[in-house]
């Protein structure tokens, strides 16, 4: 797997989920956060699903590096707007 999980103290690094769609817009649409990276900021929900529906196929092709950041207390991508 090309994205193994990861464990610290603090931290967990997993694969992306479905259920990560919210954090994936809060994370893709903040302007800020997205100055330097090559692609606008996403406006949508339906944007963010389909910035999710990438990670599978890249996951199962051993391309895959999307890791969700997430505190060990509670598992779930944290970002700047949550």
């Amino acid at each position: 797997m090309s994205t193994p999980t990861l464990h610290t103290r603090r931290l967990i690094l997993r694969s992306f989920a479905m259920g990560d769609i919210p954090a994936l817009h809060c994370i893709y649409s903040n302007r800020q956060a997205n100055t330097f990276l090559p692609w606008f900021p996403i406006t949508g929900m339906d944007q963010a699903e389909q910035v999710y529906r990438r990670y599978p196929a890249a996951y199962a092709r051993g391309t895959g590096q999307y890791y969700a950041v997430c505190p060990a207390q509670h598992n779930t991508p944290k970002s700047i707007c949550m």
